[in-house]
């Protein structure tokens, strides 16, 4: 079963692999259609057989794709993990304005990234020192406030991430704005950022704040999951791979906050409370509910 919660995890690494296997008849076409152009013996021929193939392939797949889409809306409603899989591709596509994509929704980062920076200037400008904590695509935003605080309140803020997908999705796929150039400049902005994640999770991963990995953000290893592999006394069941869930619950996540506080404001933190022995094994949490809209 780890085994296999590790192989999800490397399933946004064959996205590339999977859209370019999408778009190889399309270049097909468009080289018979160069041919043709170009007057080549038995060009047009080609063009016309591979039309009509293109054609009926077309029509079972636009039937297979009405399917598939259903098959998904039933395994969404019914499973946690696919849910999150499709509330992570909506926040990607309504987190950039309605210029890039006119009939999507209004944007939520619009609304979402100046209240944040407007929150976050004014309680550290009243001296109190702020750990901005983003989960998931709540990283992102954090990231996008970071970008736009005002240069003096800049080191009283510190950054925890977690399950975040700003290496994984948007740094390969929106490299201008979220290159690791753009994340290192991000870092320099905070007294400290700290990025939680785990192997098993298929959405969030390292942050890397230079090409090809050369830097990465401080706690660069994975936390375990599951933190234990026995049963825990009175359950039945071994404990859950958690994925992209429940980062909140686990003691690496109470440590960075409390160290980040502790930066911010020497002397005014004491020692980690001891977790709850099954802290990091579930339980009902905010994260939990937040997988019920989108786990933002």
């Amino acid at each position: 079963m780890i085994a296999r919660a590790r192989a999800m995890g490397r399933m946004t690494e064959s996205l590339p692999v999977a859209l370019a296997a999408v778009l190889v008849p399309g270049l097909a076409l468009a080289v018979l259609v160069a041919a043709r152009a170009a007057g080549r013996p038995g060009a047009e021929e080609a063009l016309h057989g591979a039309a009509g193939v293109l054609v009926t392939a077309g029509s079972w797949l636009g039937t297979l794709m009405l399917a598939a889409l259903f098959g998904v809306g039933f395994s969404a409603y019914r499973r946690r993990p696919v849910r999150q899989a499709v509330g992570v591709l909506w926040d990607v596509g309504t987190f950039w304005p309605r210029v890039a994509h006119p009939l999507a929704p209004p944007s939520y980062a619009e609304r979402a990234v100046p209240q944040l920076v407007a929150r976050v200037a004014a309680t550290a400008e009243a001296g109190r020192g702020v750990v901005l904590s983003g989960h998931s695509q709540g990283s992102v935003l954090a990231a996008a406030t970071v970008w736009q605080l005002p240069p003096h309140v800049r080191p009283s803020v510190a950054l925890v991430t977690h399950g975040s997908p700003l290496h994984r999705l948007y740094t390969r796929y929106f490299p201008a704005y979220f290159g690791p150039a753009a994340l290192a400049d991000a870092a320099g902005r905070v007294a400290r950022w700290r990025n939680l994640w785990r192997v098993t999770d298929a959405i969030g991963g390292p942050v890397h704040t230079a090409p090809e990995g050369a830097r990465t953000l401080e706690d660069a290893e994975p936390i375990p999951d599951p933190r234990r592999y026995d049963i825990p006394a009175g359950e039945a069941l071994y404990p859950e791979i958690l994925g992209h869930s429940f980062y909140v619950l686990d003691p690496a996540y109470a440590d960075a906050v409390r160290e980040a506080a502790a930066l911010l404001l020497p002397g005014t933190v004491g020692p980690a409370a001891a977790a709850a022995p099954d802290a990091a094994d579930g339980g009902a949490h905010v994260e939990d509910e937040d997988e019920r809209g989108d786990q933002g």
